[in-house]
């Protein structure tokens, strides 16, 4: 009897990069959970474009930060990983190093 190994989880808390950290959960997900798609995730997050978080992945869309939460949700973060979620995607959008330095200085877990 053979044993497929157990797949980790991304841990959220090792990325600076957001569009890695998606990159990765995506294929995470995509392997652990049964018909797991860019179009299921987008329903899931309530967004009508069926390739949002793939448009994220690449760089070619800025989250709001109520698409934030709705990522979160979709990609099933509990408060504290949707918290951390919500500053690693203000700084990797931020436009200047006060913007960045503010954003540090101000993330509550």
């Amino acid at each position: 009897m053979t044993t497929e190994p157990k797949i980790s989880r991304p841990d959220i808390y090792t990325y600076l990069d957001i569009r890695l950290f998606l990159s990765d959960i995506y294929q995470h997900l995509k392997k652990t959970k049964a018909h797991f798609s860019f179009r299921t995730f987008s329903s899931k997050a309530g967004f009508k474009s069926p390739n949002v978080l793939k448009l994220a992945i690449d760089g070619k869309r800025k989250l709001s930060v109520a698409s934030i939460y709705k990522f979160a949700s979709a990609l099933y973060l509990n408060k504290s990983e949707a918290n951390f979620f919500e500053t690693l995607v203000l700084f990797s959008q931020s436009q200047t190093l006060k913007e960045t330095i503010f954003i540090f200085k101000n993330y509550n877990d």
